[in-house]
């Protein structure tokens, strides 16, 4: 069993806990909350048990293992840090897969990965790390997401979409086949990208149209 941190205790990391809490592979030892804050002692069961500025302190007790359970509504840019933070100390990542997760044998996965239920991802996808697929979220064939991407619930990739690092697709946006997303870049929720999206655009309508640049 790999005794696992859960960087995060809000909503999200609830959500990962429902399904985490049965893995054969992996034992959630607590969670971390930002520091100086604790909204609350446990997070389904699992008791917060320090903040950021103790992980130091966790890693040298033994705990080698950690996954993001922070969620975003856009800005991916908390996610990264975490997680850039948390491996300078020399934490190990692991994937979270939901059960009903459906991950080609044919994808390659990088590390820090949580796929929610009801995801699925096609043959020839590569997957950086650090990414979170959410409920319902369908990638097709021959994608490419970069680190620190976040797709919405329901939200639909076609085949050979390539999704540049920290960019966000919204829930339920579709994303055309063969179209790219540059870095830090927002498809809002709803929006059907038809063409490609510039680095640091905020795109939304249907079809999709740059709304401004962040």
């Amino acid at each position: 069993m790999k005794k696992t941190v859960l960087i995060g205790a809000g909503g999200h990391a609830r959500a990962v806990i429902d399904f985490l809490k049965n893995s054969p592979e992996i034992e959630i030892v607590g969670l971390v909350e930002k520091d100086g804050a604790f909204p609350r002692q446990n997070v389904a069961g699992f008791p917060v048990i320090c903040a950021d500025a103790k992980l130091l302190d966790l890693f040298r007790q033994g705990i080698s293992y950690a996954l993001i359970t922070v969620g975003s509504t856009g800005d991916n840019a908390l996610r990264e840090s975490l997680y850039l933070k948390t491996q300078k100390i020399g934490f190990t990542f692991v994937n979270a897969l939901h059960p009903s997760a459906i991950i080609s044998s044919e994808v390659k996965l990088g590390s820090g990965n949580t796929f929610m239920a009801g995801t699925i991802v096609g043959p020839g996808t590569t997957v950086g790390n650090n990414v979170l697929v959410n409920t319902g979220a369908v990638i097709e064939h021959d994608c490419r997401l970069e680190d620190h991407v976040h797709i919405g619930p329901g939200a639909k990739i076609a085949g050979g979409v390539e999704i540049k690092s920290g960019s966000h697709i919204g829930i339920g946006a579709v994303v055309l086949q063969n179209r790219k997303i540059g870095r830090n870049a927002l498809a809002a929720a709803g929006a059907v990208v038809i063409d490609d999206v510039p680095d640091r655009a905020v795109v939304a309508g249907v079809p999709a149209k740059i709304k401004k640049y962040r």
